[in-house]
């Protein structure tokens, strides 16, 4: 039985036909159509278990025997593709840590407008731009009720 794997990254489709064939050892083909790629591989076709030999004398197909013939397929379907949802899931699951956990190349995180000017200073862009501390202002009064106005704001 043939199945598809589509992506529109031709990387991406890349990388599941070196996954299927090290994970399965089982061989695809990488084709393009219509600005997408297809992964198409081949698995064993899907075989139920074999009847009983009371039921291998009959000559005609119970409604019964057939929902459970077709309800066997959907299952097998279904778990081939849960097989392929699960290596988009392992492939976002990795990139979502290579980008979290990434830091060569990058600022640290800066807290401080100190630091920000530090960091600008160091990438030879301090006198392109300005930093400016936060400043808060705070007003209290007394008169006709406790009341506090609150501005934070970066200018002076």
């Amino acid at each position: 039985m043939k199945f598809k794997f589509t992506s529109k990254s031709k990387a991406q489709a890349e990388k599941f036909q070196k996954y299927i064939k090290a994970d399965r050892n089982l061989d695809a083909t990488l084709a393009e159509k219509d600005s997408k790629f297809h992964v198409e591989y081949s698995i064993a076709d899907y075989c139920p278990s074999t009847p009983s030999t009371t039921e291998a004398h009959c000559e005609y197909v119970k409604v019964d025997d057939l929902q459970c013939l077709l309800s066997q397929y959907a299952q097998y379907f279904y778990q081939e593709m849960q097989y392929q949802f699960n290596w988009v899931w392992s492939e976002l699951e990795y990139i979502e840590q290579a980008f979290y956990n990434h830091q060569k190349g990058h600022l640290p995180p800066i807290s401080g407008a100190e630091k920000m000017q530090k960091a600008l200073d160091v990438l030879g862009v301090g006198g392109d731009y300005e930093v400016q501390k936060p400043i808060v202002w705070v007003q209290a009064s007394k008169k006709q009720g406790a009341s506090v106005e609150v501005d934070i704001s970066a200018k002076k």
